[in-house]
């Protein structure tokens, strides 16, 4: 089977400068992206035919909020060898750049 390349993607949060996310193998239980960004999506290639659980929080220099609800997602394995999934969440409210944000929403 050939990886996948998954892209997932959120909405911007009011006062965030940058996004902590992660993607747990739940088969393995193992931490496969830990990841800082100051964009609002992260690509990566994961294996099909695996489950998978991510979340995101918003953070700035004051903190981050908490993290969103586990989202999971399956990665199909096709016939041809390849296969490509996403998952999104969206949403965040506003916040002072005196607080930490808004956790992201979805």
């Amino acid at each position: 089977l050939q990886d996948a390349d998954v892209r997932l993607e959120w909405s911007a949060v009011t006062g965030a400068d940058e996004y902590d996310f992660g993607i747990r193998d739940m088969r393995t239980d193992r931490l496969v992206v830990d990841q800082r960004t100051r964009r609002t999506s992260f690509s990566t290639t994961l294996t099909p035919g695996k489950t998978y659980r991510w979340n995101v929080r918003a953070c700035n220099s004051s903190g981050c909020s908490e993290f969103t609800e586990p989202l999971y997602f399956t990665i199909e394995a096709s016939q041809s060898g390849s296969s490509s999934g996403s998952t999104s969440t969206s949403g965040g409210s506003s916040s002072s750049a005196k607080a930490p944000p808004s956790m992201p929403t979805g």
